[in-house]
């Protein structure tokens, strides 16, 4: 049986109930400790990426004598990135697709020196967020690999790849860099396909409440049995 870290927000915490106050089922987790794995799970509700990030290396540092024999990561939307960032000196050359790719590609980067530091192996799936896919990613970012490209994708579709990952909804969150692209004058094109295809993620989502019942924004107890068998087939995590 192996050890298993789970990292994320609110989607590496599991089913939560209609009012999106709490967890009523672990999720991922779950499954995993029914098939006897040991798992410590320090998903944390809102957290952005480079939060998770963090996590995990404080994590080590704290119990770095607790081998850990596969990381799971849920990737989630960039735009909470904001709190870490200020905007790019070029911003007024720069689409927001090119930013978000940038501030998703960092986060890669970051597990990838902590899969180094600590001797671990990190898997990335892609939650609230879809992952961007690379066929040769052990290679770009070495310790990293991508687990699930688009879990929502995977649940809907039953395919976890996606030809145009969807790296946020563009809820409230994305108001600054909207308004920030209005006051430079930039082409909003790009910046409203964007949205357009974060509005429809939710949409979909929404509409399918068999999968992300009872809250309607997160996977449920089954969507997230799909995700572990699928999982276990790719042998991400051991059968």
């Amino acid at each position: 049986m192996a050890n298993i870290l789970i990292c994320g927000d609110s989607w590496g915490c599991g089913e939560w109930d209609v009012a999106c106050t709490k967890v009523t089922h672990t999720g991922l987790e779950q499954y995993l400790v029914d098939d006897r794995h040991t798992v410590f799970n320090i998903s944390k509700g809102g957290t952005s990426n480079l939060d998770s990030s963090n996590r995990i290396n404080l994590w080590f540092e704290r119990f770095g004598s607790q081998h850990i024999d596969t990381v799971l990561v849920f990737q989630t939307d960039y735009v909470r990135d904001l709190k870490h960032n200020t905007y790019p000196e070029d911003w007024n050359t720069q689409v927001l697709s090119g930013v978000a790719e940038r501030w998703v590609e960092r986060f890669y980067h970051r597990l990838s020196e902590l899969s180094q530091k600590h001797d671990c192996k990190i898997k990335i799936i892609g939650g609230l967020a879809d992952t961007v896919w690379f066929d040769q990613m052990s290679i770009d970012y070495p310790g990293c690999e991508i687990a699930c490209q688009s879990l929502v994708n995977l649940v809907l579709a039953n395919n976890h790849r996606v030809d145009v990952p969807v790296f946020s909804w563009y809820g409230s969150d994305s108001e600054p860099i909207l308004a920030r692209a209005k006051s430079l004058g930039l082409e909003l094109d790009c910046t409203l396909k964007l949205m357009h295809l974060g509005l429809e993620r939710e949409s979909l989502i929404r509409e399918n409440p068999g999968f992300f019942y009872p809250d309607g924004t997160h996977p449920n107890r089954r969507a997230y049995h799909i995700l572990y068998e699928f999982l276990r087939h790719k042998s991400i995590i051991p059968n």
